[in-house]
């Protein structure tokens, strides 16, 4: 049961970066234009 926990956080955190990158990429392309 813990690994799963585990698994689980790694993915949100995974998500989280993914997300947070492409919000400042998104951020640098409307500052570029």
């Amino acid at each position: 049961m813990k690994s799963v926990l585990k698994y689980t956080f790694l993915r949100l955190l995974i998500l989280a970066a993914f997300l947070g990158i492409g919000y400042l990429v998104g951020l640098r392309g409307i500052v570029l234009l």
